[in-house]
């Protein structure tokens, strides 16, 4: 399991664009990876054609 409990071998898709001026704004929302150093990402990601920005 990765930060947060999400499995690190899991298949995740975007649903909605990300802005990162909100999350810098709002401290509950946050932003966690999904693997860490010790526990890398081995599953796949879509973006599904949105954007980080």
């Amino acid at each position: 399991m990765g930060r947060g409990g999400a499995p690190v071998d899991g298949h995740y898709q975007f649903e909605d664009d990300i802005r990162f001026s909100d999350l810098q704004n709002n401290q509950e929302a946050g932003f966690l990876s999904i693997g860490s150093r010790e526990t890398p990402f081995r599953g796949t990601f879509d973006g599904n054609g949105h954007t980080i920005w």
